[in-house]
């Protein structure tokens, strides 16, 4: 449905359906404009349905006094000043139709238009930067780094002397007191396994140092058995990235009694990431394949 708006008086009214707008009267010099289909205000004797509803226009007052003149130009003739022919320049002035809706657009538009303001840049002075905080900064990180590395190898220097020294008198010991592989007894895999099946092993936890490698490694052996177990061996393997062997160390345990456990640590190693264990003696027995 059609809707329809009224300017009368100067006064925009509306939308109205169309028995709306003809029950009003119409008046011979009202405005109409129809809604998605008008381009400009019209009278109502313009549109074919309300024809028969209003007045017709006996004299346009619109374009009376709003209509620009119709006029011939003249030619513009050359003004002779001091001996020089100038063209004398005319001003033409328009004249824009008043309307409310008109007038509103206008001060829109001129509210929304930007204000031109003078910019003030203020270039930053050329300067040459100097290096003395960053050569400060990393003599300063250079000399945290290497108190740290020398802490910790010195921190894990004497750890292990202390351990060394301590397990000189007790039932633990390294290599160096470790039974020599010809003074053991060499049995069969499937034996070996029955000798050391009440044992388990474990290993803690280890950590990493500062710059890598294997730290703070220590080993747990549990005898669930009923009967003593003498010198028991553990060889620990450390590997690299690729699982390749590095170093070998073995761990000797004098005597564990029945229900019992020990923990011994292992010495550090500053290239490998991952170790590997496995029990190799048991009371002076060894088997006859190093795997088992």
């Amino acid at each position: 449905m059609l809707q329809y708006r009224l300017l009368r008086d100067n006064r925009e009214t509306g939308p109205y359906s169309l028995g709306d707008l003809v029950a009003l009267p119409l008046k011979a010099y009202d405005l109409i404009w129809v809604d998605g289909r008008s381009a400009a205000w019209k009278y109502p004797s313009e549109y074919e349905e309300l024809k028969a509803h209003a007045p017709a226009v006996t004299d346009d007052f619109y374009q009376q006094f709003h209509a620009p003149v119709a006029t011939t130009p003249k030619a513009v003739e050359p003004i002779r000043k001091n001996g020089e022919n100038k063209t004398h320049k005319k001003a033409v002035s328009i004249i824009l139709p008043e309307s409310p809706a008109f007038s509103a657009v206008i001060a829109q538009t001129v509210a929304m238009a930007p204000v031109a303001e003078k910019l003030h840049i203020d270039w930053p002075k050329p300067h040459r930067k100097s290096m003395k905080p960053y050569i400060g900064g990393g003599l300063v990180l250079a000399a945290l780094v290497g108190g740290i590395y020398f802490f910790s190898t010195y921190h894990s220097a004497t750890r292990t002397t202390a351990d060394s020294t301590a397990n000189a008198n007790t039932i633990v010991s390294y290599t160096a007191n470790t039974p020599a592989a010809s003074n053991m007894i060499v049995v069969t895999p499937l034996e070996f396994a029955v000798l050391k099946k009440d044992l388990t092993l474990r290993t803690n936890e280890y950590g990493d140092g500062f710059f890598g490698g294997v730290n703070d490694l220590q080993l747990t052996i549990a005898n669930k058995g009923t009967t003593v177990l003498r010198d028991i061996i553990v060889q620990v393997d450390y590997l690299a990235k690729d699982k390749a062997i590095l170093d070998v160390e073995t761990i000797h345990f004098g005597y564990l009694q029945a229900g019992a456990s020990q923990t011994a640590d292992a010495p550090a190693s500053d290239k490998a990431v991952a170790v590997q264990t496995r029990i190799i003696s048991v009371n002076g027995f060894r088997s006859s394949d190093p795997i088992h």
